[in-house]
Formats: C-alpha cells, sequence, structure tokens
C-alpha cells in the first residue's frame, strides 16, 4: 500500500482520534489525542465518598490522594482557612457531580455557582460565613486534580 501526501502536509496519525474499545457488555470510549490514553463520556456509576476526610464537612471521592506538601489549614476560635489538594483518576465532570451531590446532601452547603472556566469546573459553595470554592482540573495523563479552599466571609452589616 502506497501512501502519498502533499509537499509541507502533515499526517496525523492520533491526534483528536477517538477509538471505540468493545467489551464484553460495554462499550468505552478512548481519547488519545493527548498522547495519553484517557476514558471519555460519563461513567454512570456515582463516585463514592471517602469514610473519613481531613475536613469534616469536606467529603473526598474514595481513591483521590491527598497532596500534603501543596496543602495548608490554618483555624482558631474564629474562623479556618483551608487549602487542600487532592489527586486520582475520575473525570473531572464525574468529580464534579460528586460535590455538586454530597456537599449539599450531606455537608448542609449550598450551591452559589458552578461555571467552565476554560476547561477548569469551579464550583462556588456556601455556608454560614464560609465560602468554598471547588477547583477540578484534568491533565493530560488523565489525572484530576481537586483543590477545595474553605475561608471566612465578612459579614454584611446593617
Amino acid at each position: 500500500m502506497r501512501l502519498c501526501t502533499a509537499p509541507g502536509s502533515v499526517l496525523l496519525v492520533a491526534s483528536g482520534l477517538l477509538l471505540s474499545l468493545g467489551g464484553c457488555a460495554q462499550t468505552r470510549q478512548i481519547d488519545i489525542s493527548s498522547g495519553a490514553p484517557r476514558e471519555v463520556g460519563n461513567d454512570p456509576s456515582p463516585l463514592i465518598a471517602k469514610s473519613q476526610s481531613k475536613v469534616a464537612d469536606l467529603p473526598v471521592p474514595l481513591d483521590f490522594s491527598f497532596q500534603e506538601s501543596k496543602s495548608v489549614a490554618q483555624a482558631n476560635s474564629h474562623f479556618r482557612y483551608v487549602s487542600h489538594y487532592y489527586r486520582g483518576r475520575a473525570g473531572k465532570e464525574r468529580v464534579a457531580s460528586f460535590y455538586l451531590d454530597q456537599m449539599p446532601a450531606n455537608f448542609r452547603w449550598f450551591k452559589e455557582n458552578y461555571r467552565d472556566d476554560r476547561g477548569t469546573l469551579k464550583i462556588d459553595f456556601g455556608k454560614g460565613s464560609e465560602r468554598c470554592i471547588v477547583t477540578i482540573t484534568e491533565d493530560m495523563w488523565g489525572y484530576t486534580t481537586i483543590h477545595a479552599e474553605i475561608y471566612p466571609v465578612e459579614q454584611q452589616k446593617g
């Protein structure tokens, strides 16, 4: 077989290619455009929360590891500041669904805002005099990073 290309053109073998791989009872789509295979599409099963997390009212998906070197937490009798990072393998949309379900239902946070900022998912939650921003990113190797930040908000006087 002979393949001819015009001078100066580039033959893209894997870029932007989606493959369908067959399984016994299920089909998975794999995106290899980044050079590292990763599953795409929505896995129908919801993520499960760890039974215990570093912060009592901040759930973490099972199989996500705490990134101690990047994380900080400070608290006194008047306020707390938490900036925790977690890393694992689950699509960022699945992780966002986890927080959108878990935070209001089990930890009494209410959703204030949800946005996709050029591929970075950000969810803002509020509870009393605190705010929590959950930022979810996914790298080219298929790892998802969660950055959860809890901080006090000044109360309006009036």
